[in-house]
């Protein structure tokens, strides 16, 4: 598939502070996976705790498709 793809991207907590927004359209590649994104962001995968596409589970290698809602949390500590 070519052409180019538009997701809503969420990031919680720490993932915010590196001057992103929180909430955001984003356009991509087609194909282009959980991975990419965590890439193209400069966001280093070891601080991404969990990954969730349209509100399920999911894992850096899945691709995006368009109209997706891409949410990314750190993890997150508490005492």
């Amino acid at each position: 598939m070519t052409g180019q793809i538009e997701v809503d991207l969420l990031l919680f907590a720490t993932l915010r502070r590196r001057g992103l927004k929180s909430q955001q359209r984003i356009t991509l590649q087609a194909s282009t996976s959980v991975r990419g994104v965590a890439e193209a962001l400069a966001i280093p995968q070891g601080e991404i705790h969990l990954v969730f596409i349209n509100g399920r589970a999911a894992s850096f290698d899945q691709d995006l498709q368009d109209g997706d809602r891409l949410a990314l949390f750190p993890a997150i500590g508490g005492g």
